[in-house]
Formats: structure tokens, sequence, C-alpha cells
């Protein structure tokens, strides 16, 4: 597809390693579909035959850059085809659901703290924070019997294996079920101690983005009502500047 770019970086045998700079761009061909040096890359003593393509820009709404080394040892012209794999960007919904009955407005909002971090098809680590708070009008206009439910979506997510993790407890909520929303979401589930009437867990949670979005639901139940306290959270935004 259009929209990537393709670097050619030649090996340098007098310091063991690849240039700095790029060789040559590949251009897109748009009768083959593909993309492809306007002249061809030599085969030189110093560079021993040995070259580096690396992708340095992806598609649209595509992550994953391809790269691969290649070694001409022919001699002659020889035409060299590669498949370059990019996978589709993924997106995680992480879903919160209490009990309207058990909110108390005076001990602040709901707040609930997430983190997914993982490995892309690459094997690049990357790492995510979110954060689900209820509000009273919110709460007000969405409870389905007796219950309240809010997500938070992370989109742009590179396609991989991520663990979720719910994060920094509410103060008097306790962790009760995790519900898997998508097949591609594993669970594990550990069961702690009684609280209060009810079974506070661990839960390992696996969302397999290789192929697909993922869906996960966290279930809360509130287990102490005592004194008049708030909690709340404060969302920092950094602002990339020109």
């Amino acid at each position: 597809m259009e929209g990537a770019e393709f670097k050619v970086y030649e090996w340098d045998d007098s310091i063991n390693a690849y240039k700095e700079s790029a060789l040559c761009t590949l251009k897109y061909d748009q009768d083959s579909k593909r993309y492809v040096t306007e002249t061809p890359v030599e085969r030189t003593e110093d560079n021993a035959g040995k070259f580096r393509i690396v992708e340095t820009k992806l598609p649209k709404g595509y992550q994953c850059p391809w790269s691969e080394e290649i070694e001409v040892k022919e001699k002659g012209t020889v035409t060299i085809e590669l498949d370059a794999l990019n996978y589709p960007e993924r997106s995680l919904t992480i879903e919160k659901k209490i009990k309207v009955d058990e909110i108390t407005w005076a001990h602040g909002n709901p707040t609930f703290m997430f983190a997914v971090k993982g490995t892309d098809r690459n094997g690049k680590e990357h790492s995510y924070h979110r954060a689900i708070e209820f509000t009273q009008d919110y709460v007000a206009g969405h409870s389905v019997d007796g219950f309240v439910t809010l997500n938070t979506v992370i989109q742009g997510i590179p396609a991989g294996e991520y663990k979720v993790e719910e994060i920094a407890p509410v103060m008097r909520y306790i962790l009760t079920d995790v519900v898997a929303g998508s097949d591609n979401i594993s669970i594990i589930k550990q069961d702690l101690e009684e609280i209060n009437g009810f079974i506070k867990i661990q839960a390992n949670v696996t969302a397999d983005l290789r192929d697909n979005d993922g869906e996960v639901v966290f279930v809360n139940h509130k287990t102490r009502y005592d004194k008049v306290s708030h909690n709340t959270t404060v969302i920092n935004k950094i602002i990339k500047s020109l």
C-alpha cells in the first residue's frame, strides 16, 4: 500500500557497521504496486554487498515498522523481492462497572486507574495509563438495573500482547470480578479474602491485540462507608510544541 517510506543503508567495512546516512530512498511504483530503487544499488569491496532496508514511515493507521538486512553475493544484476509486513493499529476498551446504590458522593467521584503494558509484534515495549471517573451527572443518566458502567478506549496501540491491570485501588472499593468483552482477552482470577460480604480478587488479564481489538470489564463493589473524605485524580497532559 502507499504511504510508507523505505530507506536503504549501506554497510561500511571500515567501521564494521552500516552508514548513518541512507544510500537511497525507495520509490512507490504505481504500476507494480511496489517500492523500488530508482537506480540499482551496487556491490563494492567497501560494502561487501550488505545492505539494510528500513521502513522509516508507515501508512496511516499502521504500526510496527519493518526492516531487513540483505547480502548480495551473486555477480551481475540481481532482483530481490521482500515482503514488508505492517499491522493495523489496535484499540482496547476498558469498562468499569459499579453499583449505583453503593456510591456516596460525599466520598468524592469514584475514580479508577488502569495500566496497560506489553510488547508489539516487533518486541518493542509500550505502556499506557488511563482513569475512569464517575460523576453525578453521568450516573444519573446511565444507570441500568442498579448498575452503571463507564469506559475508556485506548486507541493507536501497536499490534501485540498486553497486560491490563487495575492499579491504585479506590478508597473503600475492591475488585470483585473481571469479564472478557472479546474472545482475545484471557483472565486468571484468584480469590484473596472476603470483605463485608464480597470476595476481593486478584486478576491476571492478558489482551492479545495482535489481530483484533479488545474489550474487558472490571467490576468493583464498595465495602466501607466510614468517614467523609474525597477520592479524586488529576490528569496531566503533555503538549509537544514545535
